[in-house]
């Protein structure tokens, strides 16, 4: 109904790809920031009274090479922050993602703190490492368990191909999973989204495979991540749709994306105690 007055957050030019999560009053932000001028970090700021005040900002991630460290995601489970990201830390080798070429091509990787963000382990890869991977999102399945997605090629020959992938945790993040493939076709998918509600993790992500227009897609896992339902059509427009983002409230799974044709954000939501097709057709809410 009404809103503070804003407050700007970062000292310097260059934020971009904002990440926030927040356990009782303490709230947890992360970005992407290129105020070295020479590469992309990750700086991390906390708040202990419900974004009234900050501590100071952090550097957690220093990007090493000239692509850096970019696309945040936080997730905070208790006094456990978890910290994800896209980096070329450790692979030189070139790759060529849906018609661009990247000199450097990035993986997945994670920190975690256990104390609130006071201090911070070492950074792991979770993909495979062996070609791209990016964007990766997190979500938290109390009491232990992660589930992170993220979109990476996925080594087909002669042609590589973005894939959704999960992968889960279920010791807050000590030890991983399996990597999942959530679809394999001869199309491009990326741009995955993740969210939870109890031990029920819903993931969307936008296709290729219809030669009309891109299209959303969505699949849902009944046990943290471990297994996954068949996969449903989302979106219903006649130009192409992008970029899922995802959230739930008591009974609803709700989904908003872009449409290339119209410009304007589209939405479509289901019941999360799922008994027929998808209820709702994609409305615009421009």
């Amino acid at each position: 109904v009404t809103w503070q007055p804003e407050v700007q957050l970062t000292t310097a030019q260059g934020a971009y790809r904002v990440s926030m999560d927040a356990s009782g009053p303490d709230v947890y932000l992360t970005w992407m920031d290129y105020r070295s001028d020479t590469t992309w970090d990750v700086y991390y700021r906390k708040s202990l009274n419900y974004g009234a005040t900050w501590q100071q900002e952090v550097k957690v991630v220093a990007g090493t090479n000239s692509f850096g460290a970019e696309r945040p995601d936080i997730a905070v489970n208790d006094s456990s922050v978890h910290l994800f990201y896209m980096a070329a830390e450790d692979t030189a080798s070139s790759c060529i993602i849906e018609g661009t070429t990247l000199p450097l091509c990035s993986g997945a990787f994670y920190k975690r703190s256990l104390d609130g963000g006071a201090t911070w382990g070492a950074p792991t890869r979770l993909d495979p490492g062996t070609t791209f991977a990016g964007r990766p999102i997190a979500t938290i399945v109390p009491p232990s368990t992660i589930v992170i997605t993220w979109e990476g090629l996925d080594g087909t020959v002669p042609v590589d191909k973005l894939e959704p992938y999960t992968l889960s945790s279920t010791d807050n993040g000590t030890t991983w999973n399996t990597i999942q493939q959530m679809r394999n076709l001869p199309d491009n998918a990326g741009h995955p989204n993740i969210t939870s509600n109890g031990t029920n993790v819903h993931l969307a992500w936008h296709d290729l495979r219809s030669p009309a227009a891109t299209e959303i897609y969505y699949r849902e896992s009944l046990d943290a991540g471990v297994t996954w339902q068949p996969e449903e059509l989302v979106s219903n427009t006649s130009a192409a749709s992008w970029v899922p983002t995802l959230g739930t409230t008591t009974n609803y799974v709700h989904a908003l994306f872009g449409d290339g044709g119209s410009g304007f954000p589209y939405y479509s939501r289901r019941l999360l105690t799922k008994t027929t097709s998808i209820d709702g057709i994609s409305t615009s809410m421009g």
